[in-house]
């Protein structure tokens, strides 16, 4: 656990180390661009993701200068509005109230539910009798092999039992 607790230590330390790197090069840079403005003509390497990005947009309006005229507005799609209906398929039926449902629905949903109950309860007691079963024809046939000392496996018993732990 202590071991761990360097390592992690030894992480964070390197990456506060490298963000302090960072700063002191970016400090470095700015007093360098504040002493010398006349150094704007020099090309500099843009510092942030956007700086490249705009760099790079820059480069290709210029190698590419698009004609504004002639590109095509932009079209857009103006999503349906769909009614307060909503279709009903034979795959979903819409229930907003308990009283809708009527008594022969109920009552087959009753004993759909109880021949469900009834098949559980027997594939369970098949499946627990099937075990019982099995335990038994297992103890049956079982055959213990005679009891033998032997020396060696005595001395490597002991000394994996009593080992040192470090």
């Amino acid at each position: 656990m202590e071991s761990i607790l360097w390592i992690i230590l030894g992480i964070v330390w390197l990456i506060i180390s490298g963000i302090n790197k960072n700063k002191t090069e970016r400090d470095k840079q700015r007093r360098k661009q504040q002493q010398s403005p006349s150094s704007e003509t020099k090309t500099t390497k843009p510092e942030t993701l956007k700086d490249i990005f705009d760099e790079m947009r820059r480069q290709v309006e210029t190698h590419f200068p698009e004609n504004k005229e002639t590109a095509p507005p932009p079209v857009l799609s103006v999503p349906k509005k769909q009614g307060e209906k909503r279709r009903i398929t034979n795959k979903q039926v819409v229930v907003t109230d308990a009283e809708q449902i009527t008594i022969a629905e109920k009552k087959a949903a009753l004993e759909y539910t109880k021949f469900v109950a009834e098949q559980r309860k027997k594939e369970h007691d098949a499946e627990h009798s099937h075990l019982e079963k099995k335990a038994i024809l297992l103890e049956e046939n079982e055959v213990y092999e005679p009891f033998v000392i032997d020396l060696q496996h005595i001395v490597i018993a002991d000394a994996i039992i009593n080992r040192p732990h470090y």
